[in-house]
């Protein structure tokens, strides 16, 4: 099952920890984890260079960068709270710090890939 994670690019384009976190998690699930940038308000060039420092590494784990925070996702990070009521397309959502939000995200995957050993 392939499962999208959600994170406001606008929140986390200047935190190194946060996207190399993201980067090592979405390749340790590579096959069933892809990343999707809401892109709210960072400008095109900001963005251009964002994409031509971390291009490989965003090529490799499968990332979509959109404006359509209506773009459906099953783990959405967010920040604030308030940021929440504009992506309004997710299953779960985790509000505070990014790096906690992504540790939860590993347990969960890491939780539902051992209960589907132990059904099947």
């Amino acid at each position: 099952m392939l499962r999208l994670l959600g994170i406001i690019l606008d929140e986390v384009i200047d935190n190194e920890a946060v996207i190399q976190k993201l980067i090592t998690i979405l390749k340790k699930y590579k096959r069933s984890a892809k990343l999707i940038m809401y892109n709210k308000n960072v400008d095109d060039i900001e963005l251009a260079k964002f994409v031509k420092k971390y291009e490989v590494d965003l090529i490799n784990v499968g990332t979509k960068i959109t404006r359509n925070i209506t773009e459906n996702c099953y783990y959405l990070i967010v920040e604030n709270k308030k940021e929440n009521e504009l992506v309004t397309g997710y299953s779960l959502c985790f509000s505070g710090n990014h790096i906690m939000g992504l540790k939860h995200f590993e347990e969960l995957i890491d939780s539902e890939d051992a209960r589907k050993k132990f059904l099947n």
